[in-house]
């Protein structure tokens, strides 16, 4: 089960334009956990930039 206010980190973060990578190294969650949460917020049209991180 997600942490639920690690979720909500991880969208404020987003929102305020990490990267995918600036993500995981500030809270430690998986990259694929950020990347779904990412497309899940675009999906819910919110604005948030895509990813410009070097991809793995």
């Amino acid at each position: 089960m997600v942490n639920r206010s690690r979720e909500k980190l991880i969208e404020q973060q987003l929102l305020a334009g990490y990267t995918d990578e600036e993500c995981r190294e500030e809270t430690k969650a998986p990259i694929q956990l950020i990347r779904d949460i990412r497309k899940r917020m675009c999906a819910e049209g919110r604005q948030v930039e895509p990813d410009t991180g070097p991809l793995f």
